[in-house]
């Protein structure tokens, strides 16, 4: 029996010769004692699938292998949980980024490998800026990264204190610039102010051979107006004046 020569219909493959109700496959020899019919009999072209599987790429979490998958499959919603301070970004297909709910074509038993992108977390600074070193002020940064503040210039009478960054005073509050590492979240830092402390001294009073005496002055700062002499001078003398810093 010779190779078959006809063209199958859709979706079958050749199986084998049917000669009196039983099947020969080509290349069989049969004996022919009559004329004869040779009987072309079709078969389904077998479904070859394949197992589409996930990988995670340093997410935690598992998500289930699909199996049957022949053809067009439409890409899932991300199941894995991301690492810390990344979302999911993409899926990564041979080496190409495709959504969830796209679709691709499946010809062999693939991995789809999950992409993560850093999150942007907000910095809201009261009292002074924020910037990666001594860039522009920024107002986002990602998990890791280490954020410099910088106080501004200090209220009428008031100098700077002390940074708190979430409510948390940082270790060197006594800087007006200090640096903090973005967590995995939002961040809130103010500069905060306090009053000038007013230094204050005490104006005493030397008879310089009168005698009595006079009460020092405390809490003295800046303008002082002098006072009336209360001491009683040397015989013969009288006050004349008081010699400051001579």
């Amino acid at each position: 029996l010779p190779a078959n020569g006809f063209t199958a219909p859709d979706g079958k493959q050749f199986k084998a010769w049917s000669v009196g109700g039983v099947e020969k496959a080509a290349g069989d020899k049969i004996t022919v004692t009559a004329n004869t019919t040779v009987t072309a009999v079709w078969e389904d072209i077998p479904v070859v699938t394949y197992t589409v599987s996930f990988d995670a790429n340093g997410g935690t979490g598992t998500m289930t292998d699909v199996t049957g998958v022949s053809g067009e499959y439409t890409l899932p919603a991300n199941g894995f949980t991301a690492p810390a301070g990344k979302q999911f970004k993409a899926w990564s297909v041979g080496g190409v980024e495709k959504a969830a709910g796209d679709k691709i074509t499946v010809t062999a038993n693939t991995t789809v490998t999950a992409v993560w992108e850093a999150i942007e977390y907000n910095v809201t600074v009261t009292g002074g800026t924020a910037s990666v070193g001594a860039g522009t002020p920024i107002t986002k940064a990602t998990m890791g990264t280490t954020v410099t503040l910088t106080a501004g210039a200090a209220p009428t009478g008031q100098m700077f204190d002390k940074w708190v960054v979430n409510g948390v005073v940082v270790d060197d509050a006594n800087s007006a610039t200090t640096t903090f590492v973005m967590p995995a979240g939002n961040v809130t830092a103010e500069a905060t102010y306090k009053n000038i402390p007013v230094v204050t001294y005490t104006v005493s009073f030397d008879a310089n051979g009168g005698t009595g005496s006079m009460a020092d002055a405390t809490g003295v700062s800046g303008e002082y107006t002098l006072p009336a002499n209360g001491f009683t001078a040397p015989d013969g003398k009288q006050f004349k004046a008081w010699s400051v810093g001579g």
